[in-house]
């Protein structure tokens, strides 16, 4: 009958839609599995243990050790074909007293999303021999910097190969951003909002990288989630694919890493921490201290949740903090407008 010939040919396609989307979620799950497990404890050991040696003097922005760190970030993204963020079609955003933000950036595939951009960043530089200013103790002695923001560093190099690997999936853009001076005032961030390489208001989100490499038994420290609506329930989802870790929502919003200037301009953001120790900001915060299988776990996690948010199409939507979220000093900020001092030695305590 008609009715029977109807209803064979709804379910045929129903049966090619549902084969259709199992398919797509088949080959979606490949490409998380394939990217997080291009994430490797080699390769972020490789990085930090070059990155945090005593060749590079503690890589104080506009030293020659910091220029080092920046020359060897260049190479890597040379060597993995990701395309220089700047306009002059090179990597370095040079700013006051020799400093470099080093910019990178994969384009998105949509005709309309390529516009949005999901900013991932870290510092790279640290505080070199130490001042009073600065250091916790041993100033005059390399402060290597292994945690602080070595393991940023290296997890965000391995975040872009890791995406590099699948440049042709992502719909928004990716732009990459290892952060000068930051150990300074947040100088480099901060130059980069007053002289932005992309449209702020053309950015999504933006994911930090600050201090990954103490992780050990602890859960890791996601700041942020309460900059937007949903990021909490993202990040969720995107830790059961792959990491499984374990994660403390902190919902404090502190002045204290890049994410700053980002949430002042309205910008939503995440960042991964995993928390502060006895070497902080002293020479003793070494290579051979690093949880390299944590830090592996950080950056799988952080590459997951920047595919997720290059696929779907909307963007989260910037959420104000309400003012018992916001620590002491930034509700100061917030209540005279004015732009609170990087934390320094004192941030997080």
């Amino acid at each position: 009958s008609a009715l029977s010939r109807t209803l064979l040919a709804c379910f045929v396609i129903f049966i090619a839609g549902s084969g259709a989307r199992l398919q797509a979620e088949t080959n979606s799950t490949a490409v998380y599995k394939a990217a997080a497990n291009s994430i490797t404890v080699d390769e972020l050991k490789t990085h930090i243990e070059f990155l945090a040696s005593d060749s590079l003097e503690g890589r104080e922005a506009g030293s020659q050790g910091g220029q080092a760190a920046g020359t060897y970030i260049r190479a890597f993204l040379q060597k993995h074909g990701i395309q220089p963020g700047m306009a002059d079609e090179g990597y370095f955003q040079e700013f006051d007293g020799g400093f470099r933000n080093i910019i990178a950036v994969i384009p998105g595939n949509d005709p309309e999303l390529k516009k949005e951009y999901i900013v991932i960043g870290a510092h790279y530089d640290h505080v070199g021999y130490g001042k009073p200013s600065n250091s916790r103790g041993g100033v005059g002695q390399i402060h290597n910097g292994a945690d602080d923001n070595a393991s940023g560093t290296a997890a965000l190099l391995e975040v872009i190969e890791a995406l590099s690997l699948h440049k042709e999936l992502p719909r928004r853009s990716i732009l990459f951003v290892f952060w000068d001076a930051e150990e300074m005032g947040l100088l480099g961030s901060r130059h980069w909002m007053n002289y932005p390489t992309v449209p702020l208001d053309k950015v999504a989100i933006y994911l930090n990288l600050d201090m990954v490499g103490r992780l050990k038994e602890k859960p890791l420290t996601l700041f942020g989630s309460r900059s937007a609506y949903g990021l909490r329930s993202s990040a969720v989802r995107s830790n059961q694919r792959e990491t499984d870790l374990k994660i403390d929502f902190d919902s404090a919003i502190r002045p204290d890493s890049d994410h700053w200037p980002f949430y002042q301009k309205g910008i939503p953001f995440l960042m991964f921490h995993t928390g502060k120790h006895a070497d902080y900001h002293r020479p003793e915060d070494d290579a051979y201290k690093i949880d390299y299988l944590g830090a592996r776990k950080s950056a799988q996690l952080l590459t997951q949740l920047a595919l997720d948010f290059a696929l779907q199409s909307e963007k989260p939507e910037f959420r104000n903090a309400n003012q018992d979220i916001l620590s002491g000093i930034d509700q100061q900020a917030r209540i005279d407008n004015s732009d609170p001092p990087r934390l320094g030695v004192a941030w997080n305590a």
